[in-house]
């Protein structure tokens, strides 16, 4: 499974690293990227950006691959001209048609949707919406328009798709009069949504599943990948039957808290400790869905059936459902009047499939044990104050 990310995600986590998160947001961003290391095959960033985010990302590479991480499972994504361009068109017909319906601004925002340590004129740029377009301007205007902002890299992405589609244009123009006063917030969240059309764009270009930044993706209603996404739900549902204590994050995101002891440098090193275990779930989940990935709700029946597939698993394994016993299938027939013992054939199946099954969900029982009986009930408290430390 690939899964493209943006940067803005990938430097809000970084920030935690450091011990320079700004708010809970960015500890979310960090138990986000844990998980999708730990679950994902390939990792990929977009390169055609301005330095001084291209420059914060490759540190970000380099220091994931100090703490142990495959250089090859994180990728930043190299872009031309053309092919960005390309991109913003195709992604700018999409948000012309989505973005009145999606796009619920909020005061104040979860976090940052643009990426964090930006000069106060990257962001300005990042968020403009140029007084050209207040009204539909001319062909040169959209052609003047279009040059400078490719100039820009992706600083200039919501311009590109502005100047390539007359749709988008009206579009915007409706939400910034449906939420008037525009405020100066409101500008970057409609910045920050744009760009989720963008890398979602992106990310089918190079056959990758994309995940918003935690802050961008509750502005057009986005989760993570559909696929660790019902993990996810999956592995919940057993941990609520080992606890009646409801957790406070994510049953992956709450083992990993636990492993590190609170530590955000250690959530990084289980998540990749974790990757190298979960091998044969991503290529058995990989398996299941390739057939079916071209049709979307054949791809969702076939994604639940799989998960809940897993979840029986790991349930039987932690004996909430009665596992599959060679015993059982022990039948006694008359032989020529003799009591004879013989094995059931379908009983004996079932038992090969769960020894066979047995190594591959190992690891998810694991997690839910973590997860439901934390040894360290302070983790998560650490966690936050090693990663907002510089604010504190």
């Amino acid at each position: 499974m690939r899964v493209w990310l943006d940067n803005t995600g990938v430097q809000s986590a970084a920030l935690c690293l450091s011990g320079q998160g700004r708010s809970e947001s960015d500890i979310k961003s960090l138990l986000q990227l844990a998980t999708l290391i730990a679950f994902s095959d390939s990792l990929l960033v977009n390169g055609f950006e301005v330095p001084e985010v291209a420059r914060r990302t490759a540190e970000i590479s380099h220091n994931l691959a100090a703490l142990g991480l495959d250089e090859s499972a994180f990728c930043i994504q190299a872009e031309t001209e053309d092919s960005f361009a390309a991109a913003c068109a195709e992604a700018a017909d999409g948000a012309a048609e989505d973005l009145p319906y999606v796009f619920r601004p909020a005061e104040p925002t979860a976090g940052d949707v643009l990426p964090p340590l930006l000069s106060p004129a990257m962001r300005a740029t990042q968020a403009a919406f140029p007084d050209a377009l207040a009204a539909e301007p001319s062909g040169q205007v959209l052609r003047e328009l279009r040059v400078e902002a490719l100039g820009r890299k992706s600083a200039g992405a919501v311009q590109i798709m502005l100047a390539e589609s007359a749709e988008l244009r009206r579009a915007v123009r409706e939400v910034r009069s449906a939420f008037s006063p525009f405020s100066e917030s409101c500008a970057e969240q409609l910045s920050g949504a744009l760009r989720c059309f963008l890398n979602e764009t992106l990310a089918a270009r190079h056959s990758a599943s994309y995940v918003p930044a935690v802050a961008r993706a509750e502005l057009v209603r986005r989760e993570s990948t559909a696929a660790i996404a019902a993990v996810e739900r999956a592995l919940g549902q057993v941990v609520e039957d080992l606890t009646p204590k409801p957790l406070s994050v994510p049953p992956i995101a709450s083992y990993l808290i636990q492993k590190a002891r609170g530590d955000p440098k250690g959530i990084i090193q289980e998540a990749i400790a974790l990757r190298e275990k979960t091998a044969d779930v991503r290529a058995w989940l990989g398996r299941r869905l390739r057939s079916s990935e071209r049709d979307y709700s054949k791809y969702v029946h076939e994604l639940l059936s799989s998960t809940e597939a897993l979840r029986d698993l790991v349930r039987r394994e932690l004996r909430l459902d009665k596992r599959a016993l060679l015993t059982d299938g022990i039948e006694l027939q008359l032989v020529l009047g003799v009591p004879t013992a013989s094995l059931s054939a379908s009983v004996l199946r079932t038992w090969v499939k769960s020894r066979v099954s047995h190594g591959r969900i190992a690891i998810l029982t694991d997690v839910s044990k973590v997860a439901a009986y934390p040894a360290d009930p302070f983790a998560l408290q650490k966690l936050r104050s090693k990663c907002l430390e510089a604010a504190s």
